[in-house]
């Protein structure tokens, strides 16, 4: 008997396993094309969500471009939080911010100060950089902001009236512990080479000039062989005076107002006690030196306080304390201005090396009225932006504009 073979059955099961195939492959392309057809949405969404968060920073620096140091608005998460609902604009985007000034100054967040100092208001200050502390604020009277709308009220100032004011500048306590050797001289614990030709082979280039002795007719010069026998401020006789001394100041201060009212500290270095300021006897000076930079356990830290004495507009000498209280009375734009005026690296002779510190600390703390609250020197900036069901946040600092000069002319030969 003889078979012959039929291939009918073949063919029917090799369609059906194409057709299945397509199909799968099919099914696979178009749940492909879904996910990314809602990716796509869900980035576009994303995408409106920040938009909408970030046209409330520029609402709130609209705002700003009106007010001043002090001024806030109500806390995210509150009834009167300033808000934008673009609805009419057939979008659902919605927005909430806030601006902040207050409480920003949190000396929680650094290593405790050392007993029995308890600061208040604290911060950091950057090299080539200058702090600006406002003792004002600007708090206009609410106006019932609604949706949509910013306050553009006037500027409402008023001064802070503060008085015994200590503000302390210290290391970073992290540096001093961890190269304790290059804070351990008992003539000078903080040690800067201003000029920067500090040779860490064999040591020299630190504190070429400046005064050996120190006496009632302040820094007394002396003759070098090129001056010709005149008296000059050049204790190396290289031919380059004051070049770098451990009386540079560190940190150059003053007060000041938009008015021209101004409390500059007497010249000098604080640590020399004689009492005997050359253009003011009687008198201490009040300048922050590197001399003036003392060590307490892991502390490096000098200080501005309500005793320290300078000259006002007028030429009067006074003290801080009391040209605080004559300024009290006053709505003008006061501040306190620090300028970091030397290289933020400290000189370990011991071990002849260099030891970087990237800011100095400040902590300050005074006396004051009830509720007075000194502004922080930022403005912060939070902003939650919503699309269907996304949000977006945005949270910034703004630095306002310095209002004052600290020095009308300062020249610092090296």
């Amino acid at each position: 008997m003889n078979l012959i073979p039929d291939n009918k059955g073949i063919s029917l099961a090799l369609t059906i396993g194409l057709l299945l195939l397509l199909v799968m492959v099919t099914t696979t392309v178009n749940e492909l094309v879904i996910r990314a057809l809602r990716a796509s949405h869900q980035i576009e969404a994303s995408d409106k969500a920040y938009f909408a968060a970030e046209a409330g920073i520029e609402d709130a620096l609209y705002e700003l471009s009106v007010h001043t140091a002090g001024y806030e608005t109500a806390n995210l998460g509150t009834g009167d939080v300033r808000n934008a609902d673009f609805a009419e604009t057939n979008v659902d985007w919605i927005n909430n911010w806030e601006i902040a000034s207050k409480g920003l100054g949190d000396c929680a967040n650094m290593d405790e100060w050392e007993d029995p100092y308890e600061p208040t208001y604290c911060g950091r200050i950057y090299e080539d950089g200058k702090l600006a502390i406002n003792l004002f604020s600007d708090a206009p009277s609410p106006n019932g902001i609604l949706t949509n709308q910013i306050n553009d009220s006037a500027i409402s100032t008023s001064a802070l009236s503060l008085s015994d004011i200590t503000i302390k500048f210290r290391l970073p306590l992290g540096v001093v512990e961890n190269y304790p050797a290059a804070f351990d001289d008992g003539d000078q614990d903080l040690k800067i080479d201003n000029d920067g030709d500090y040779n860490v082979g064999d040591g020299s280039g630190l504190n070429e000039d400046g005064p050996v002795l120190y006496n009632i007719d302040f820094y007394k010069p002396e003759p070098c062989p090129y001056s010709g026998g005149v008296s000059v401020d050049d204790n190396d006789c290289d031919g380059r005076q004051d070049e770098d001394s451990p009386y540079d100041p560190v940190l150059l201060w003053k007060l000041s107002d938009d008015q021209g009212h101004f409390f500059r500290p007497l010249i000098g270095c604080k640590t020399i006690e004689s009492g005997n300021h050359p253009s003011h006897p009687g008198h201490p000076n009040a300048n922050m030196c590197e001399k003036d930079f003392t060590k307490t356990n892991f502390e490096i830290s000098s200080f501005i306080n309500q005793d320290d004495y300078g000259t006002d507009q007028t030429g009067l000498i006074r003290t801080l304390k009391d040209f605080l209280s004559q300024y009290g009375v006053s709505t003008s734009y006061m501040q306190i201005e620090v300028l970091a005026a030397a290289p933020f690296e400290a000189i370990d002779v011991e071990h002849t090396a260099r030891v970087d510190f990237p800011y100095i600390e400040y902590g300050m703390k005074y006396d004051a009225g009830m509720g007075v609250e000194i502004p922080a020197t930022y403005f912060s900036i939070k902003s939650d932006g919503y699309y269907q069901d996304f949000k977006q946040s945005i949270t910034t600092n703004i630095i306002p504009q310095v209002t004052t000069r600290l020095l009308d002319l300062t020249i610092i030969q090296q």
